[in-house]
């Protein structure tokens, strides 16, 4: 498929059940996007404490299965983190991209009531705009605390509406009991909103104009000086200058 542009968009991978889905988990808390991981491969791979410091941290990919389905989970570091530079995100992008390819079926978007903030919104949609200005449309938000719902106050909620609202209404409850036929139940569920997904995107994974070209674009050292000056004080300027250094290259 191909936009006004010509740009190749998504894939032609055939409809609706994918038998390879390839994942990819961000959110403000690292443990949780852990327990959500850990929960879909049904066993404990990934730490499930939040590190010291988010920089020394890279993305991580593991495969299983679930049922008959083969699947690569791609987690990345705590993007929240104020002390993640331009550079930091740059190298977590330069590692994940080559984890997912030749491109992610989903972006799993994990998020709490508790310390969600319209602030946080903004500065996820702005990561997720930076793989690709279609990657939204391949994305679930993922609640793990909505027994807090009711104690959170309304500018929590309203911003994880508006998140749901950003991804067209795919919203998924991951229950923090860890039992595991609550757990095997919600992943059953969820992955029934993953085909969905994968059908009205026309039944394959995102991809980038050039998923190669994007690539090697990564692969291109920024100048240290330019780095250094560039902190999340403005997070989405920082993002979208990544994504336009990367959009010159392709």
């Amino acid at each position: 498929l191909s936009d006004q542009s010509g740009r190749k968009r998504r894939s032609m991978s055939p409809p609706p059940t994918i038998s390879d889905l390839r994942i990819v988990l961000l959110g403000k808390c690292l443990a949780q996007t852990s327990r959500v991981s850990n929960s879909i491969l049904n066993r404990s791979v990934f730490e499930t404490e939040d590190p010291p410091d988010s920089r020394e941290l890279h993305c991580e990919s593991l495969e299983g299965h679930v049922g008959e389905r083969n699947i690569t989970l791609i987690i990345t570091p705590h993007l929240f983190d104020t002390k993640l530079s331009l550079e930091d995100l740059t190298q977590i992008m330069k590692e994940c991209v080559p984890l997912c390819k030749p491109g992610p079926h989903a972006f799993l978007l994990v998020v709490q009531y508790h310390d969600f903030t319209e602030e946080d919104r903004n500065r996820l949609k702005c990561i997720i705009n930076s793989f690709s200005d279609e990657a939204i449309n391949y994305s679930v938000v993922i609640s793990t605390d909505i027994e807090v719902y009711n104690s959170a106050n309304e500018g929590q909620k309203t911003a994880i509406h508006n998140l749901t609202k950003d991804c067209h209404g795919r919203h998924h409850y991951f229950p923090q009991l860890h039992g595991r036929s609550e757990d095997s139940l919600s992943v059953c569920l969820l992955f029934e909103k993953i085909d969905q997904m994968v059908k009205d995107n026309g039944g394959g994974h995102l991809v980038y104009e050039s998923f190669e070209d994007a690539e090697q674009s990564f692969k291109t050292d920024e100048k240290p000086e330019t780095i250094q000056q560039a902190r999340f004080t403005d997070h989405s300027a920082d993002l979208l200058q990544v994504r336009q250094r990367r959009e010159k290259r392709l």
